[in-house]
């Protein structure tokens, strides 16, 4: 999503998820957001920032405003439009803005009531997070959609467009591309590393690193580390009771989601986030970063190799 800072005032910043109208006067309603403008060279409505899901870039468009719009200097004609990077100088009349971050919009449903829904990373649940029916991810081979209470792997493609029912409601999905997640390539299989576990004594910013021949992968914190803390501490246990590989570290789904005070469908949640932050590192077998097994029940840490580090904080 873009993050325009002001070149006066650094400390002035404009974020948003989704289309927008940039003015002194915003116009709120669906998939419209954003932040006001104060200076009054500025129009009520002076330009719009739109996601252009074609060719996967932001562009700006001038809506005829009296004091023009300019792009690196250059002034936009009436309707005329132009791609915004990371950098570009935005002016609105005589305010400026840099473009400091300028990724794709999260995904995001609509109902037939105006209601809107935004994607939480690369997941968005419907009808909401805490009545949720359906799932809607991306993973490496595109967007997919699976009942919340479903496996992560039992999903089926989904297009932009597409409608669902969720809540008694139908939901209309936009999508902000058809590719799947951008990776990183050449780490290998996971069983290659082994894993160090950072963990505060306050259980919050848990750090994990992937450690290999002197090469570290740190990997910045997240809700879903919690689990692999839980699952690392069981096979650290059972490796030293000196239980068998094959049976060391599993822990059934209801009694992982009770230690971390949720239910088995938001670990699922976790599982596909987990999976999800491995394949973007670049790791093949990234499924595997959190294991299953049917009878009984059970999940698992998919590094044998793994150290548990307390530290301060």
């Amino acid at each position: 999503m873009p993050t325009l800072v002001s070149e006066a005032d650094p400390d002035r910043v404009l974020q948003w998820t989704c289309n927008t109208l940039v003015g002194r006067r915003m116009v709120g309603g669906l998939n419209i957001c954003g932040d006001a403008q104060s200076d009054r060279q500025v129009s009520s409505v002076h330009a719009a920032i739109f996601w252009d899901r074609r060719n996967g870039t932001w562009l700006i468009r001038d809506l005829g405003s009296s004091n023009g719009t300019s792009v690196d200097s250059h002034r936009l004609k009436f309707d005329e439009s132009k791609a915004i990077t990371k950098d570009t100088l935005l002016g609105f009349g005589r305010s400026t803005w840099r473009v400091r971050d300028i990724a794709p919009p999260p995904a995001a449903a609509t109902n037939s009531q105006g209601e809107l829904r935004v994607a939480s990373g690369d997941m968005l649940l419907l009808p909401d997070e805490s009545r949720a029916e359906i799932a809607v991810f991306r993973d490496l081979d595109g967007w997919r959609v699976r009942p919340y209470t479903a496996e992560p792997d039992q999903s089926e493609p989904i297009e932009h467009g597409q409608r669902l029912k969720a809540g008694k409601q139908t939901w209309t999905i936009t999508l902000p591309g058809a590719g799947g997640m951008h990776t990183h390539q050449g780490l290998g299989r996971l069983a290659s590393w082994s894993l160090e576990l950072r963990v505060p004594s306050t259980m919050e910013n848990i750090r994990p690193t992937f450690v290999r021949d002197g090469a570290r992968i740190t990997l910045p914190p997240s809700r879903h580390h919690e689990l692999w803390w839980l699952l690392a501490r069981q096979r650290v246990a059972d490796r030293e009771v000196e239980r068998p590989e094959a049976e060391q570290g599993w822990l059934a789904p209801a009694v992982l989601a009770r230690q971390m005070g949720t239910d088995t469908n938001y670990l699922n949640v976790l599982v596909h986030r987990s999976r999800n932050q491995v394949a973007t590192v670049g790791f093949t077998d990234y499924a595997d970063i959190i294991e299953r097994r049917g009878k009984p029940t059970g999940r698992r840490l998919g590094v044998r190799d793994v150290k548990i580090i307390e530290v301060d904080g």
